[in-house]
């Protein structure tokens, strides 16, 4: 399944809706997306996984990784998630 990323931008937060599924095919993609986001000076990220389907470990080592990155550029990333599934 491919992976969807969608930006948006809500009261100073740049938004990243995801879709489908992260996994390791397509969990580069998203580490991608997120570093460039952080390169681009946008430092308030909200990583949305209300349409993500499943994530496996890479995912979650990816979101991990830029939030440690992010930290250190004196940011912050927020997860969004009501998918209980997703949240397990």
């Amino acid at each position: 399944m491919d992976l969807g990323l969608a930006e948006r931008t809500d009261a100073g937060w740049t938004v990243l809706t995801v879709s489908g599924e992260i996994d390791i095919a397509t969990a580069p993609s998203l580490r991608e997306r997120l570093h460039a986001l952080l390169a681009e000076g946008k430092r308030q990220i909200v990583v949305d996984l209300d349409d993500v389907g499943f994530l496996d470990s890479t995912a979650l080592g990816v979101l991990v990784g830029v939030l440690k990155r992010a930290r250190s550029e004196d940011g912050e990333v927020r997860i969004v998630c009501t998918q209980p599934r997703v949240r397990l």
